[in-house]
Parts: structure tokens; C-alpha cells; sequence
């Protein structure tokens, strides 16, 4: 897989966020990216949230490189906030599901993946809730 293009990562001109994640992640391997999600994934999952979808599809494979590492374990932030960033791209409130479905299987494994090691991830259940729930909602959409 060829890396992303500028455009392919920011497709809409102007956008503040967009361009943050161009300057972070333009030219960055799967490896780079994952290095960058280690270093701070609350950070890069807010630079994977306002890519477009091919940038997203190409590194999101990184985020989940990095949740099925040992640099994740604690990483509550990151596990809670990736949930929110799919449920806005899967169930609809982002309107590119269709787009990104080719990184479908990936994302099944991310959340099965946070399913099953939950208590890795220290997730407070008084500061984020439970994220299975939701993260068994994504489930049932990915796997129709």
C-alpha cells in the first residue's frame, strides 16, 4: 500500500484539524505512525478522526498495531477515545462508513481485541463508563 497523499489525508483545503494531521503524519510509514500513536494516542486519534477516509483506512492499521502492543497497556484514554472516534465513523454520525469499510476486519479486531483484554487498558468505569456496550454495538454494525 502506497503512503497517503496530502489530499488523501486533509481532503477538504482549509481545515485546521485536517492540516495538524497532515504536518503529523504525511510520508510516516505504518511503523513511523506507530511510533507517533506511542507517544501520544489521545493526540493521533484526534489526528485519525479528522482524516479522510483513505488516510484514516491506510493508518489506522498504526492504532491498531499500537492497542495490540505492550505500549498500550493503561491507555485508558486512548481505548475510550478511539471507541468514540469509530462509533462516529461506523455508526453513521461521520457519513463515511461506506468509504472506510475496507478497513472493516481491522476494525473488528480492534474492538474484539478491546473486548478481550479489557482490563489491560485500565478503563474507569467512573470516568468513561462501559465501553463494551458500545463497543458490542459496533460489532453488530461491522459484521452485517
Amino acid at each position: 500500500m502506497k503512503l497517503p497523499s496530502e489530499g488523501e489525508i486533509n481532503p477538504q483545503p482549509g481545515c485546521l484539524d485536517g492540516e495538524h494531521a497532515v504536518k503529523t503524519f504525511l510520508g510516516k510509514t505504518l511503523e513511523e505512525a506507530e511510533l507517533l500513536f506511542q507517544e501520544d494516542g489521545l493526540s493521533r486519534q484526534e489526528d485519525l478522526m479528522w482524516m479522510g477516509p483513505v488516510g484514516f483506512v491506510f493508518y489506522f492499521s498504526a492504532a491498531l498495531r499500537y492497542l495490540k502492543s505492550p505500549m498500550s497497556a493503561d491507555d485508558s484514554d486512548f481505548a475510550s477515545s478511539m471507541t468514540a472516534l469509530l462509533e462516529w465513523r461506523v455508526l453513521g454520525e461521520n457519513e463515511d462508513y461506506d468509504q472506510i469499510r475496507s478497513a472493516r476486519a481491522e476494525i473488528i479486531d480492534f474492538c474484539n481485541h478491546l473486548m478481550d483484554h479489557y482490563d489491560l487498558y485500565d478503563i474507569d468505569f467512573d470516568i468513561y463508563g462501559d465501553l463494551r456496550p458500545r463497543l458490542e454495538k459496533l460489532l453488530n454494525k461491522l459484521q452485517e
